[in-house]
This record gives structure tokens, sequence and C-alpha cells, in this order.
């Protein structure tokens, strides 16, 4: 499982860099704005490959069942820490508490992972960016506008 520790996490990256890749980035962790791009770029990793491994361990109906079927290129110690952690009370107190944040969400965000707003008006970006793509009210309201 990858370390919480922020400094941690930079060494690792730093020492499975190549020498061209090393190059390509003149990092200065002295400068508050490199460490805090470096850090938020790592923690948006870290979030990505544990939302992977929970969608893994959501498919199964029971935790026996999942520690059956390790994740991918984990092995059985460290995936039964990982199943721990998705078992936990704290976890599904949390899960519960965003899905209900996530659904009082007033305007869902749905432009998906390339949107073309180069290509696009800003009015149309707006309406792509801030409707739902079913039918609804509000929907209708800023076609009118549109």
């Amino acid at each position: 499982m990858i370390p919480r520790n922020r400094s941690v996490k930079i060494v690792v990256i730093l020492k499975n860099m190549t020498p061209r890749t090393k190059d390509d980035f003149q990092l200065d962790y002295n400068r508050t704005e490199d460490r805090i791009t470096v850090t938020s770029m790592m923690n948006t990793v870290y979030r990505m490959h544990r939302n992977r491994m929970f969608q893994h361990y959501s498919v199964f109906n029971s935790k026996e069942e999942v520690l059956e079927h390790p994740y991918p290129d984990m092995n059985k110690e460290e995936w039964t820490r990982v199943c721990d952690l998705f078992a936990s009370e704290e976890f599904q107190r949390r899960s519960a508490i965003n899905k209900e944040n996530r659904a009082k969400l007033k305007i869902v965000h749905t432009s998906g992972k390339n949107p073309e707003s180069d290509e696009i008006s800003p009015a149309l970006l707006y309406k792509k960016t801030h409707t739902n793509k079913m039918a609804c009210g509000h929907q209708k309201m800023h076609e009118k506008i549109l």
C-alpha cells in the first residue's frame, strides 16, 4: 500500500525516474509551489489507485471472496490490509457521508475527461459542464437562454 507520508512519496518517485525524465522537470523542492505541485499530483494518483482498488473490492459479495481474488500485482498480505481498511466502520461511515453529500449537489459536473473547451463557445461549454445529461427542468431553462 502507498505510504501516507508525503516526503516518502516524493523520494520514491524521484528514485524511480529515469535521468531523461528528471531533465524534463526543473523542480526546486525549496520552492513552495514545486512542493505543492508534486504533492498534489501524487495525492491525485494515490486517490485514483485507491479508487481502483475499491472498485475491485466492491465487485465481490463477501470479504472472504475478496481475499481469494487480490488486486493485480498485490501480495495477499497487502491486499488483506487494504480490505480491512475498506471494511472498517470509519471507512464505511465516511463513504456514507460522501454519498449523501454528492446527492445534495445541485450542479453535476458532466464534462468528462477531455472537454472540447477550445473548440466550442463559452455558452455551449457552460451548458455541457453544468447540466445533467438527462432532460430536466433546469436543462430546458439553459437551452432557452442559449
